[in-house]
């Protein structure tokens, strides 16, 4: 069950249903409120639905952390890897999981080659 309630000058949406989790977000209008309500209780019926809060949440540089603790050090070609770790961890770190589209990492491809062989991009 959706609630949708005003709050200030935004609309803050939460999604309530037995067997996923509370779903909370705030919208400019309500509108895109009722919309995302609509769309992800839909989903949830239909067995579509992701939870995406912790993708949200945690950025690259976190992700590569743990593979650094975890799996780099039991891989042969770690020095290799950990170049192209802290290249990544460089240029796209910063950004959420769920903000790394595929034209993101496209315009990273690209600005290497710029940069380096294409031999090194592949």
């Amino acid at each position: 069950m959706a609630t949708i309630r005003k709050r200030s000058n935004s609309y803050h949406a939460q999604i309530r249903k037995v067997g996923f989790p509370t779903i909370t977000k705030s919208f400019p209008n309500k509108k895109s409120a009722l919309t995302f309500t609509k769309e992800t209780e839909a989903n949830m019926e239909r067995g579509l639905f992701q939870d995406a809060s912790l993708a949200e949440k945690t950025t690259l540089n976190e992700l590569i952390a743990l593979y650094s603790k975890n799996i780099l050090p039991k891989l042969r070609g770690r020095r290799a890897e950990e170049a192209r770790l802290k290249m990544l961890s460089r240029e796209l770190g910063h950004y959420p999981l769920t903000q790394i589209q595929p034209f993101t990492v496209s315009q990273l491809r690209d600005k290497r080659l710029c940069m380096v062989k294409p031999a090194t991009v592949i």
